[in-house]
């Protein structure tokens, strides 16, 4: 690697390191919530995503709401704990500039964050969550933004193509910069949304 490459591998080591932990939030209390349901909405950049799990709960009587907060704030802490951890490993990949580590990472975390994209469709929840979770969705579709144009960059730099490695990297830290902004109002929008509901 080159010096820009490398100066865009720290860069991005560097706001990496302060995305972890940003994504996933505190375990929600729990009640009683419908099954989720299948939405066709199209996710953006989408590829050969995974096939979205589900998770059982009672199915709904007439006395409950349709709307599943609860199991989509569960849903949002297993899948935002997984990409959590495909951001450190990247991090870490990338300050040992471990380039084989840094693409398999980035190769998970563009699954991971697809996966949650996924799993986020299927749940409705209520208008006082409905902000926070458009956020969490474009965390996530700036994650693996991220994680698409960091495998681009490594494969350019296996081609010794250095200008569009240092091209693609950067490209990955502005959607890693964008991501960390999501992740923030997503969190302000839940800790809104939690005072409300459980204070």
């Amino acid at each position: 690697m080159n010096k820009k490459t490398t100066f865009a591998v720290v860069t991005l080591v560097s706001i990496s390191l302060l995305v972890c932990g940003c994504i996933s939030s505190p375990t929600p209390t729990p009640t009683p919530a419908p099954t989720p349901t299948s939405t066709s909405a199209p996710t953006p950049t989408s590829t050969s995503a995974p096939t979205p799990t589900s998770t059982s709960a009672p199915t709904p009587t007439s006395n409950e709401t349709s709307y599943q907060d609860t199991q989509w704030l569960t849903t949002v802490i297993a899948d935002g704990s997984a990409v959590d951890n495909d951001l450190r490993n990247v991090g870490n990949a990338a300050q040992k500039s471990d380039l084989t580590a840094l693409s398999i990472y980035a190769n998970s975390l563009s699954t991971d964050s697809q996966k949650a994209i996924d799993n986020s469709d299927l749940y409705e929840v209520s208008p006082d969550l409905q902000s926070a979770k458009d956020e969490y969705k474009s965390t996530m579709v700036d994650a693996k933004q991220e994680a698409d144009y960091i495998n681009t960059g490594l494969e350019a730099n296996n081609k010794g193509d250095t200008q569009s490695a240092t091209s693609n990297i950067n490209e990955a830290a502005t959607f890693m910069n964008s991501s960390v902004d999501h992740s923030n109002k997503y969190k302000i929008l839940i800790a809104t949304y939690k005072s409300k509901h459980n204070g």
